[in-house]
């Protein structure tokens, strides 16, 4: 591979990160794949899932109209063909366990952490709630996240 075609895709490659990472939905990712109509359907309703937030298979199967087809659903993630842009690491269980990942839960579980991380630093910084919180934790020293504010202490 040509040092420029190799370029020209890691370039793509970082414009659809950021993509990912603004929330867009990028399912138009899936037209050059073979797709069964019920895999594409799952796979355009996942990659609707907002960034940071997350689904039951349950949840997708009722919005595909097929509401028993949970087991579909997940077996429909698990050959996702472009994993990190349509976003099966957000489709959960119902009882709100992890679920299954064709890459490992433990893997699921850190991409999940990091979306929910980016989205609250980003709210801190463009929130004034989020000014002030930063403020408050700059001056007294507190740099465990704000896990002490809001938190009451009483002796009875």
């Amino acid at each position: 591979m040509s040092a420029t075609l190799q370029f020209k895709q890691s370039a793509q490659t970082a414009a659809l990160c950021k993509q990912f990472l603004a929330g867009r939905n990028l399912s138009y990712l899936l037209t050059p794949f073979s797709l069964t109509p019920f895999s594409k359907a799952v796979l355009e309703e996942t990659a609707k899932i907002p960034f940071g937030q997350t689904l039951a298979y349950s949840e997708i199967a009722k919005k595909i109209d097929r509401p028993k087809a949970c087991r579909a659903v997940a077996q429909a993630l698990h050959y996702n063909p472009v994993p990190l842009f349509i976003p099966c690491h957000r489709v959960i269980a119902k009882d709100g366990s992890l679920g299954g990942y064709a890459f490992g839960i433990d893997l699921k579980e850190k991409i999940l952490l990091l979306e929910r991380e980016h989205l609250r630093k980003k709210l801190l910084d463009i929130s004034p709630l989020g000014t002030i919180l930063a403020s408050l934790r700059v001056r007294t020293g507190d740099n465990n996240d704000h896990k002490s504010l809001g938190k009451k202490s009483c002796k009875t």
